[in-house]
């Protein structure tokens, strides 16, 4: 009677076992499906199919068996409503409504995973589309210099969002531009993307000072290393 009772209970685990592997599967298929749809959107910078849109989203709202826990679920749902909301920049009423579902899915996704930098970097922009800086801007904006302070395309990120919206900015987070200068410019392509972002901010004359400033404090840098390499041979 006992070893049928534990084949019974190993037959149970079983079953379990094996439903939860193809519930992960066939997640993990959607999952792939909407990210290829949304990075062909970002490439093409628009929404070519309105029809695959909803079915992208259906697909998203219809897994969540994890509930809040599922922080890729949300943060995709996130994607497909920024999207949503920059096709609709036309429309100030539909956009607002496409952000603010936006907003809540990336909120969802950070109440997971908060430490998560490019979860904080598309908050952030969901935030400023279409709006002005907020305080929640601002609180996005912190984190991710905090969480992701050396990510290079972060931190190109935060550059052009400090440009294009100078004027809406708490004082603290201007006075954040030269470190943010500092960080970008660490990279071989950070100067040629600050260059176009004040271009397209018109705030060339706001940059130039500061980048100058950055090449000669990384030319000081490469001087003391060079020093250093030379004092430590024998």
């Amino acid at each position: 009677m006992a070893r049928v009772i534990w084949g019974a209970v190993f037959l149970l685990f079983g079953i379990m076992g094996a439903w939860m592997a193809l519930t992960f599967l066939q997640q993990e298929i959607a999952y792939r499906r909407t990210e290829k749809a949304i990075a062909r959107w970002s490439q093409l910078g628009y929404i070519d199919d309105r029809e695959q849109w909803l079915h992208e989203y259906e697909r998203m709202s219809q897994i969540a068996p994890w509930g809040d826990l599922n922080a890729r679920r949300y943060a995709l749902l996130g994607e497909l409503w920024y999207w949503q909301a920059f096709q609709q920049r036309f429309s100030p009423q539909a956009q607002g409504h496409s952000t603010a579902q936006a907003v809540q899915a990336y909120r969802r996704a950070l109440s997971v995973r908060p430490t998560d930098a490019n979860m904080w970097a598309r908050r952030l922009q969901a935030l400023i589309m279409g709006r002005t800086f907020s305080k929640e801007a601002a609180q996005a904006y912190w984190a991710v210099r905090h969480f992701g302070p050396y990510e290079s395309n972060l931190v190109r990120l935060l550059v052009w969002v400090v440009l294009s919206r100078w004027d809406e900015l708490p004082r603290a987070v201007q006075a954040d531009l030269p470190d943010l200068i500092a960080a970008a410019t660490e990279s071989e392509d950070g100067r040629a993307a600050i260059l176009q972002a004040a271009r397209e901010s018109n705030r060339v004359s706001l940059v130039m000072p500061l980048l100058e400033k950055s090449n000669l404090a990384g030319k000081q840098r490469m001087r003391l290393r060079e020093l250093e390499r030379h004092q430590r041979r024998p």
